[in-house]
């Protein structure tokens, strides 16, 4: 099932990388998808890839709660 099964909240947007790379090393083996929500970014990619569907979600509170892509 591709939707948002995990929402981590992180409080800087390397720490939020930082897990995005880790679950997709892990996805590997799991067939896992996932996204960093982090400022900085283009918001149209982050909704667009919401949109597509993520099984988890790393991203920052302003990113994330701020623009209301969650």
């Amino acid at each position: 099932m591709r939707e948002t099964q995990v929402l981590c909240l992180s409080p800087t947007r390397e720490l939020a990388v930082q897990i995005q790379k880790v679950i997709l090393a892990l996805g590997d083996f799991m067939n896992v998808q996932c996204h960093a929500c982090i400022g900085g970014t283009n918001l149209g990619e982050d909704i667009r890839k919401l949109d597509y569907g993520q099984h988890v979600v790393s991203g920052t509170p302003g990113r994330v709660y701020g623009n209301k892509i969650y």
